[in-house]
């Protein structure tokens, strides 16, 4: 008898949990893995801009073709050459966790090697990341640092100098870093 009623308090409370953190509202993505609301999904337009560096035209078009399937986006982003640099526009609409996913996903898109990334996101008005950090009206620098080795990430850092770490493992979890990686580059 105690088993059950030990049981039961668990469904119950993991019921309660569900409700509370939103689990009716999680989407997934084609292959299954769970993409949780994030509050900074809410920003339209502005600036979406990628650079890659020294990557081959055709992996590169690969690339976003798959990840746009993947991500089932209505248009693929454009891209323009400028020397060995690509860069890739995406869509003013996109938002901001497919695009950090997009920042990963060139970053990781061939299996033999890695490639500089660098992507710029503007933020609109009102925006926080739910934890009441205020990232209005700033446009964020996305990179990988080449010490990573978790592969689910973005790291970025604002106009004014600050450091974050954008994990993608479970409900949009962004870690405010106290060490830089990498200067903030204009666009």
């Amino acid at each position: 008898m105690k088993l059950i009623l030990i049981a039961l308090a668990f469904v119950v409370l993991a019921f309660i949990a569900a409700r509370y953190f939103g689990a009716g509202e999680t989407k997934r993505s084609p292959d299954g893995i769970a993409l949780f609301p994030c509050p900074m999904d809410r920003t339209p337009g502005g600036l979406k801009q990628i650079r890659i560096k020294d990557i081959d035209p055709a992996l590169l078009d690969k690339a976003l073709e798959e990840f746009c399937t993947h991500y089932e986006l209505d248009r693929k982003p454009e891209v323009q050459q400028d020397g060995t640099d690509w860069y890739v526009t995406a869509d003013s609409s996109l938002p901001y966790m497919t695009f950090a996913y997009m920042v990963n996903a060139l970053r990781y898109c061939d299996k033999s090697r890695t490639y500089d990334v660098t992507g710029w996101y503007s933020m609109q008005a009102n925006e926080q990341d739910g934890k009441g950090l205020e990232l209005s009206h700033t446009t964020l620098m996305m990179y990988i640092p080449d010490e990573d080795d978790e592969f689910d990430n973005v790291f970025f850092v604002t106009e004014d100098g600050r450091f974050f770490k954008q994990t993608f493992a479970s409900r949009c979890p962004l870690e405010q870093l106290s060490r830089d990686h990498r200067p903030y580059e204009t666009a």
